[in-house]
């Protein structure tokens, strides 16, 4: 099983992208077709392969597949990052500390903007995608590190180089096991959720676009301290945006609504037939008026996508796939042609 770290981040920063429309967050670079496009990495062998999806549940290979990848992408985070076509992605090498950002080139191929960043440090957990200031129309970034309990807010701007907004933030939680970013109350900017495992809390965020967040509500306590996963996405109708919470030794999903004002109210009831070896879900658009979900389990190499209904079902889409290999590191959504 891979770490944990190195598979939530790419679908949380991924999950973003597909939510920046509907979170009031726009870019205009970058944003994700439909059907949403997909591409995985196999961090062993340094190849990345980019696929179209049907719409109903099928998949087809872009181009050719990528061999001379580096084997040290901790993670690929997409987003709108220059003014080239399609989605964009940023590679960071957490060994080095480099971060690189690539276009794609909508055949499967991709090109690199500007020129490798040096200098980062090796020791960001997550990097997350959003809108947390205003003065760019480029994706902005936020860079956590867990063992210091420091967060950043980064510009990218469009040309491969970032610069800070703000200061660094000192003093976060040195335990967030997930930050899940999202529209989870009424403002101008990303708003972000923190989930501590060991304790079972969680905690809404708002950004100010200066690099400083306040808290929206109060801590939530009581959750559970076994969800794996938790995704952003469209999974009902309102104001804000939505969460899946997936909990792999038992098997269960759940789907919540946030209220706004830092509680959340469940969608219909607790799925309790899951598997509970699904390694990854990667929300998109893959079929359906919702946000739909790709389930990967990496032990069997199977891949099934799922559309949800607005209140908290899903539905199978197409058939199971059986053959996908069973080493990949991440899948990311994407608009790849």
């Amino acid at each position: 099983m891979p770490d944990l770290v190195l598979l939530v981040a790419p679908l949380l920063a991924a999950s973003l992208v597909l939510l920046l429309g509907f979170a009031g967050c726009k870019f205009e670079h970058g944003t994700l077709g439909s059907p949403t496009d997909l591409v995985f990495y196999e961090r062993p062998t340094g190849q990345g392969e980019f696929y179209a999806t049907s719409g109903q549940g099928g998949i087809s290979l872009l181009g050719e597949t990528h061999t001379d990848w580096r084997r040290t992408w901790a993670l690929i985070v997409p987003g709108g990052f220059s003014d080239a076509p399609y989605t964009h992605l940023l590679f960071y090498d957490r060994t080095a500390g480099e971060g690189e950002f690539w276009s794609a080139s909508g055949a499967g191929g991709i090109a690199l903007i500007g020129e490798t960043n040096t200098g980062w440090r090796t020791s960001w957990t997550f990097i997350l995608p959003g809108r947390f200031e205003g003065q760019s129309d480029y994706t902005d970034l936020l860079f956590y590190e867990r063992r210091t309990g420091q967060g950043e807010f980064w510009r990218t701007n469009g040309d491969g180089t970032i610069s800070m907004i703000g200061e660094t933030n000192t003093g976060w939680r040195t335990s967030w096991a997930i930050i899940v970013p999202g529209k989870f109350a009424d403002g101008d900017f990303t708003d972000l959720l923190f989930y501590e495992r060991s304790t079972g809390q969680g905690e809404f965020w708002r950004t100010h676009g200066d690099g400083t967040i306040s808290m929206i509500g109060e801590t939530n306590t009581g959750w559970r301290t076994s969800w794996d996963l938790i995704l952003p996405g469209y999974f009902a109708d309102g104001d804000y945006t939505d969460l899946l919470f997936y909990d792999r030794e038992t098997g269960q999903g759940e789907f919540w609504r946030p209220n706004g004002d830092g509680t959340i109210s469940m969608i219909g009831e607790t799925h309790t037939d899951w598997r509970t070896s699904w390694t990854t879900i990667v929300p998109g658009s893959f079929g359906g008026g919702y946000t739909s979900l790709l389930f990967y389990e990496e032990t069997g190499g199977v891949g099934e996508f799922y559309a949800t209904n607005g209140q908290g079902g899903i539905s199978l889409l197409g058939e199971t796939h059986t053959d996908w290999r069973t080493t990949w590191t991440s899948i990311s959504p994407g608009s790849f042609d």
